[in-house]
């Protein structure tokens, strides 16, 4: 699930995009998530 993609907020906005958030997901109860291994996209870009 992602919850947003990344991005660049200004600092003055963030108080708005965690409401936004909150609201958002009000309805979405915990759920699990089991990491296991990792992958990359290297040459391409440093993420892992």
């Amino acid at each position: 699930m992602t919850v947003i993609v990344p991005v660049s907020i200004d600092p003055d906005e963030m108080v708005a995009v965690e409401g936004h958030l909150a609201e958002a997901l009000r309805d979405v109860g915990p759920f699990r998530m089991r990491l296991r291994g990792s992958g990359t996209f290297r040459p391409v870009t440093p993420v892992v």
